[in-house]
């Protein structure tokens, strides 16, 4: 509980089933060293692979998730409250390779934050949430780039009616040319 993992410049790590990485100790946090494409990896190389964010108050911070599949069906699942990704890339690997939904906090991903983030999709179809919100409390998406195609949004929210949301600082750009796409889903 509460431990720190450090990845170093270049690491590299493999998203490839639902069990790939997954967070089972509250309040653990993975720290990633170095800039731009030296940062720690970790790339989806099958569709149902995923990072499990399953319990409280765990963050990751300044890593590179790269998707190198076509339709990741969801890169990260927060399924627990206080879970925060701050200063963190998300890209392609090629024509064809992207996040359906990149990061969806579940009903139970009350107070997550979003902060720092570049988070890039390809510029042709299938991408569709960048952020896929479901009926949290007190969220915070903060000082985020979003740019790509998504035939939703890149900040969606689906379900419910959500108190005490922050959104700002965001540039956002949905380069998605279909009737009802727009950049902020709320």
């Amino acid at each position: 509980k509460g431990d720190i993992i450090v990845a170093l410049p270049g690491h590299q790590e493999n998203i490839s089933a639902a069990t790939s990485m997954v967070f089972k100790d509250v309040g653990v946090r993975l720290i990633g060293f170095g800039e731009g494409r030296a940062k720690p990896e970790f790339t989806w190389t099958a569709t149902a692979g995923t990072i499990e964010m399953d319990t409280a108050d765990c963050s990751i911070e300044n890593v590179l998730f790269l998707t190198s599949v076509s339709a990741v069906t969801v890169g990260i699942n927060v399924d627990a409250a206080g879970c925060s990704i701050i200063g963190c890339d998300f890209d392609f690997d090629a024509t064809g390779d992207d996040f359906v939904i990149g990061v969806d906090p579940a009903t139970d991903g009350d107070r997550f934050s979003f902060i720092g983030n570049n988070f890039v999709a390809e510029e042709t179809a299938g991408a569709a949430d960048g952020i896929r919100l479901n009926d949290q409390e007190y969220y915070k998406i903060i000082g985020n780039h979003f740019t790509g195609n998504w035939s939703n949004a890149p900040i969606r929210s689906v379900t419910g009616v959500s108190t005490g949301v922050e959104i700002r600082d965001n540039y956002v750009v949905n380069t998605s040319t279909t009737a009802g796409d727009g950049c902020i889903l709320i």
